[in-house]
Order: C-alpha cells, then structure tokens, then sequence
C-alpha cells in the first residue's frame, strides 16, 4: 500500500505570530474561535477575558454566547477517590496499578455474591482472609445524628482482581438495562423517553461511530451507577455476619456489608480500569463529533450530552445525600472540590451544545425543522422524539424556570433543564 504524507505546517508568518500560537494554546481556543475554526486571539490586556475576535463580533449573531475556553476532552464525568476527604477504605491501590493482595492470614477460599439491588443478578467473587496492614478499614461507620457508629467487619478481600475486573465487565453488558428500568422514574417522561431513545438509537444508528460513543456513554452511566449503591452480601455465605450486624440508625439495617478492603478493590476496578478509559473514549469522540457540526450528527450529540448532563445531577444529589448521611456539617457538600470541578465539565456540555445548535430552537413548539438544516437532519422517528421532547419541556418550564433561578443543582433536572434555555450562560452552582 502507498504511504501517505502528511501535508506539511504551514510556517508562521512571524515571531510574533508564534508567540501569540503559543499563547493561545496555553490558554486554550474559546469554543466559537474553535467551532469555526478561527484564530483566537487573546486580549492582552485580559488574556483569560474575551478574545479580541469574539470582541470583533459587534453585529447581532444568531447564538450569543459568552467566550469561553473550554474543551470537551477536559470535562470530568465521574467522582473518583473516596466520597470524602479521610474516608478511603485502604491505600493499597494509591499507585493506580492493579495488584492482587499477596499476604493473607488463612489458605481457605470462599465464594461469596453480592448485590446493589439493581436487578435480580448478582455478582460472584472469590475472597480469602487478608493480613491487614495500615491504612486497612476493618469497620464500617455511620452517623447516627451527632453519634458516629461503627461495627468490626471481618478482614476479607477479593483474591484475583484481574477476574473480578472481568466479572463487572459481563455484569455491566448483561445487566445494564435492569439499572435504567431500577434507576430512572418511568413517570417522568422527559427522562425515560430520552434513555429509551438513546439505547434504541445506540444500536439502530446508521453511523457505527455515533453508534460505539452512545453505547460507550450507556456503559459508563450504568458504571457510575454501581459506584453510588452500597453493596451487600446476598449469598448464603455471609463471611459470619450476622443481618443485624448493623443497627436501625444505619441505611444498611437488616442487609450484610462487604469488608470495607474488598469495597476498595471495586472501587478501583470501577474507577481506574472501568470508567476512565470509558472518559477517554468517550470525551474524544464526542469532541471529534461536535466539532465536525454535521447536522448528521446533532441528534447523537444532543443524546450523549443529556445523558452525561443528567448524571452529573445524579452525582451531585448522592455527594448531597452522602454528606446528609455521614454527619459532615461543615459544608453541604461531601466533596465539593470534585463537585465544583463536574459541574464546570457539564458548562463545557452546555457551552459546546449551545453553538452546535446555531441559534436554532428545536424543543419549542414552534420550532420548524425545514429551517434548521444547517443545525440538524432528522428522519422522520427522529423528528417525532424531538416534538415530543418540546412538549415534555413546554409542561416542565415553570419547575424548570424555578430550580435554575433558586439554583438547586442537586435536582436531576438541573443540568438538562439548560439545554432548552433560550439565552444560556454558565451558572456557578457550587461556592
């Protein structure tokens, strides 16, 4: 086969020019300058203010956006580490590398299940008795109002993570649909129409590359999903527990917790080997596609960016409940650093969704899509989805009007309520 060669750069016409390259790429492209494809200059008198081309911009334009650096590759789209600052379950995997435990304190195997109730199935590992070491949690806590509970749990962990790795990834394929139908309100017609669509869509697009990022966004929504469920022990193996191990004050009376060591073990399987290679994938894709601005593509991105919107309020309402639950008073956050560091990610959404809509409004009842070619082509299920949805939103206005003024960024509709504003701006949510 011929090789190809690359088309070479084409030189700068100065020093100055380079400079002011360099400069751009420091601080980053604002996303219309990028959209279009444009340079974008920085003023130098505010280099991270408005760029001194958006600044040329005096004309009305059909999308009045605020110039913004953003990327869509730098969005985070899950919490990582603990749920809060002091509560990691063990340091042993801090590296990031997947390492099985190799000190253990008995040669006896046990097989035991365990569940977040999601569905039916569950999921089968196999532990064994560890030597603990420092930095091990051999206790599960809990508030009890102004009281901090706590139980010992006997020292278990799983014995080869490379399976268990395995383990969640079957899980997640064969069990997905269970956390959608589990998870989501089926009256709320906004939101289960929209997964319904979006999983019909990821297998029925014409496109294999809108296809692989949406099914790719499915799994990591499911993924983070496991992330924000306790998980219990449903076998019959119970590790010598007792049900009643943990009081009525606790979310987990009546049910066996895993060790604390072996919660860890899944954590950074879900984490470092699940869902950030799934970011990866996704955010590059979903960059790739947004910058093209086919209208081909302007219904996959609408799906991606309201599912990844959607779980951002998710998040942001389990980090306000895992504070409410642990007594953490100071704040009414857990974490409100990553918090702050999500929400920004879904502005960068937003932003980016914004300008693809070229100043069309297409969820308004009157919307005419014969208008809108150079934003969006629909067939004709396509078209009716998008109707539909202008409907949902037109009955949603006054509580979606509401909880953005009063800024309740832990409501699930938070985040997806501004994909349907007529002159958006980033909100900051979290002080």
């Amino acid at each position: 086969m011929q090789q190809l060669n690359a088309t070479p750069r084409r030189k700068f016409q100065s020093t100055h020019h380079r400079e002011k390259t360099a400069q751009t790429r420091k601080l980053t492209a604002c996303v219309r300058c990028r959209m279009q494809r444009i340079r974008c200059d920085p003023d130098p008198a505010n280099p991270r203010g408005v760029c001194l081309t958006c600044q040329k911009v005096m004309k009305p334009t059909l999308h009045k956006l605020p110039c913004l650096r953003y990327k869509v590759t730098d969005v985070r789209l899950f919490r990582d580490g603990s749920y809060a600052a002091g509560r990691d379950w063990s340091h042993r995997w801090s590296s990031n590398s997947m390492e099985n435990i190799t000190h253990w304190a008995s040669s006896e195997l046990k097989s035991i299940q365990v569940t977040q109730d999601y569905g039916p199935s569950a999921l089968t590992f196999t532990v064994r008795q560890f030597i603990p070491v420092k930095g091990d949690m051999l206790h599960r806590q809990w508030s009890d109002g102004a009281v901090t509970k706590s139980v010992a749990v006997p020292n278990y962990a799983i014995v080869d993570m490379a399976a268990a790795l395995q383990v969640h990834k079957d899980f997640i394929i064969n069990e997905g649909p269970h956390f959608f139908k589990t998870a989501l309100d089926y009256n709320d017609r906004l939101l289960w129409d929209t997964y319904s669509t979006a999983i019909w869509f990821s297998n029925s697009a014409k496109s294999l590359e809108e296809r692989e990022v949406l099914q790719m966004v499915l799994q990591l929504w499911v993924t983070i999903r496991m992330r924000m469920r306790s998980v219990r022990i449903s076998s019959s193996e119970t590790l010598g527990m007792p049900s009643d191990l943990m009081d009525k004050s606790s979310g987990m009376y009546g049910k066996i917790p895993i060790p604390p060591v072996m919660g860890a073990q899944m954590q950074f399987i879900l984490n470092h080997k699940l869902l950030a290679p799934l970011r990866s994938k996704i955010l590059v894709r979903l960059q790739k596609l947004t910058l093209d601005q086919k209208p081909d593509n302007w219904f996959c991105i609408y799906l991606c960016t309201f599912i990844l919107l959607h779980n951002c309020s998710l998040l942001t309402d389990h980090d306000v409940g895992y504070a409410c639950k642990h007594g953490l008073k100071k704040a009414r956050h857990a974490r409100p650093d990553m918090i702050r560091e999500l929400h920004l990610g879904a502005n960068v959404l937003l932003a980016h969704f914004h300008y693809g809509c070229k100043g069309h409004r297409p969820f308004t009842l009157d919307w005419k899509p014969e208008l809108s070619t150079s934003m969006a082509t629909l067939d004709d299920k396509q078209l009716r989805f998008v109707r539909q949805t202008a409907v949902y939103v037109e009955h949603n206005g006054p509580r979606f009007k509401k909880l953005l003024s009063e800024g309740i960024n832990d409501s699930e509709h938070y985040f997806v309520a501004q994909m349907y504003e007529e002159e958006w701006k980033p909100k900051v949510s979290v002080e």
